[in-house]
């Protein structure tokens, strides 16, 4: 009688267990690597250094850092 019960709780754990692993192999999939370059070494006007990152990466957002620096993010395939 208690054969029933516990048949059923390893077959609900394995499916969980096949579920959870499934969706942890997908996390990794399609992520993409974010890199930035240098577009100009000081005196960074913000919409200057948006337009400059949009002209060079399309999909990049440009930001400009405490030291003046106008840096452009995008992804990158590594």
């Amino acid at each position: 009688m208690m054969k029933k019960p516990i048949q059923l709780s390893f077959t609900v754990m394995v499916i969980f267990t096949i579920l959870v692993l499934e969706v942890v192999a997908n996390e990794g999939i399609g992520k993409k690597n974010q890199c930035h370059e240098v577009l100009k070494q000081s005196n960074c006007v913000a919409a200057e250094c948006e337009t400059m990152c949009v002209k060079k990466r399309p999909k990049g957002a440009s930001y400009c850092s405490p030291s003046k620096k106008c840096l452009c993010y995008y992804h990158c395939a590594q």
